[in-house]
């Protein structure tokens, strides 16, 4: 949690210069083992990716929860935005590194397509799994599961 929490200063502060808002949501305490500054540069790439597409006056969403999966402790994160969502062929190819979705390229959001690459690389060397969907509505969520250290007791 405290990794997330950690990011939200500077998560809130970005978002307000796009104008638009950022929403924090917890469900339970979630510790994930592995290297923390790799975890929180793919989080807050994908965090700031969200601010960067989500529409004007709208809000991005960031949402934490343990579950278990197949028997096993999972810390699932979600971030969701209400930008252009993504073409449903290019849901699996934006974590390529410099893979830009045309409808992005405008001179205003900025990038050169990494940040997804990376954040894709960092869930993998913690044995997770990231991937992207189509909101209802508009706009993309992107689902990071990574393995959560299991509560003694």
């Amino acid at each position: 949690n405290h990794l997330i929490e950690r990011m939200i200063p500077d998560a809130k502060y970005e978002a307000q210069q796009r104008q638009c808002s950022l929403a924090f949501h917890a469900n339970g305490e979630c510790s994930i083992a592995g290297n923390e500054e790799l975890l929180y540069r793919a989080i807050e790439n994908v965090v700031r990716n969200a601010i960067r597409f989500t529409e004007s006056g709208s809000e991005v969403e960031i949402k934490l929860a343990e579950a278990l999966v197949r028997g096993a402790a999972q810390a699932e994160i979600e971030i969701g935005d209400r930008g252009p969502g993504i073409p449903e062929d290019q849901l699996s190819t934006i974590f390529r590194p410099f893979h830009r979705v045309d409808s992005a390229r405008s001179p205003d959001t900025g990038g050169f397509g990494v940040g997804l690459a990376i954040a894709e690389r960092a869930v993998r060397l913690h044995h997770g799994e990231i991937g992207a969907t189509n909101r209802n509505g508009g706009g993309t969520t992107i689902r990071i599961t990574l393995p959560a250290i299991e509560k003694a007791g």
